[in-house]
């Protein structure tokens, strides 16, 4: 028989709360760095692939191009990252300031990553992947 409490509209509810909670813990941790979550997104995503030009990011991000411009802006003014022209687009780089508190953060940032999938086993964790590709 079905589980009455496993519906949409409920399980829906607990992923919300589920990101809430994991944001906000998330988010306690990057304010002690001076960074919001979109910051620190935003300097992950170039970490992991320099050279990215802003348009991609947006689209990686699934914002529009003037809301990343204007975190490039900030991250720009903080010295963490750096824009160059690269014909009508402009190429996106970590500076070594940048590139250094990303290396800072990443043991933790790992660490804390995994502390929210501890309760699953490999197999659920795939499952649970699966899943969010199914719906994503």
């Amino acid at each position: 028989m079905k589980n009455p409490r496993v519906s949409p509209t409920n399980v829906w509810s607990k992923m919300v709360q589920i990101v809430q909670r994991v944001s906000r813990e998330g988010g306690e941790r990057l304010r002690e760095r001076g960074l919001s979550a979109a910051q620190f997104e935003v300097l992950m995503q170039v970490y992991q692939k320099p050279g990215l030009v802003q348009q991609d990011l947006a689209e990686r991000l699934g914002v529009t191009k003037g809301n990343v411009s204007q975190l490039l802006g900030k991250l720009e003014g903080d010295g963490l990252l750096a824009r160059t022209a690269q014909g009508a687009a402009f190429a996106l780089e970590l500076t070594p300031t940048g590139r250094q508190l990303i290396d800072e953060m990443l043991p933790e940032y790992r660490s804390f990553v995994r502390s929210q999938f501890a309760q699953l086993s490999p197999e659920e964790l795939e499952q649970f992947h699966l899943l969010l590709q199914k719906i994503g």
